[in-house]
């Protein structure tokens, strides 16, 4: 199947199928006109599930990975009296 194709070329082309893959089982699951799919990526990956899911006809709510596990720290910071609530007295 990558026999003929570069090591770059290979990695994409093995992405694209996996990414495909996913995209398939989720049309499956949510089918098009349900709530939208959150999709929590990051980057270029995200970018490519992101437009994969909008070809598939699902609607996307993209959330930046890297900023829910900072939102979430900081979230379980407070939770846990490491850092003090904004507006909250003490």
């Amino acid at each position: 199947l990558l026999q003929d194709l570069k090591a770059d070329d290979a990695a994409a082309c093995l992405s694209g199928l996996l990414i495909g893959g996913e995209i398939a089982s989720a049309s499956r699951r949510h089918g098009a006109g349900a709530e939208p799919v959150v999709l929590v990526a990051s980057g270029a990956l995200g970018t490519l599930y992101s437009e994969a899911l909008g070809l598939a006809g699902l609607e996307v709510r993209a959330v930046d990975a890297d900023e829910a596990v900072r939102a979430g720290l900081v979230e379980a910071a407070r939770e846990n009296d490491m850092i003090a609530r904004i507006g909250a007295a003490r």
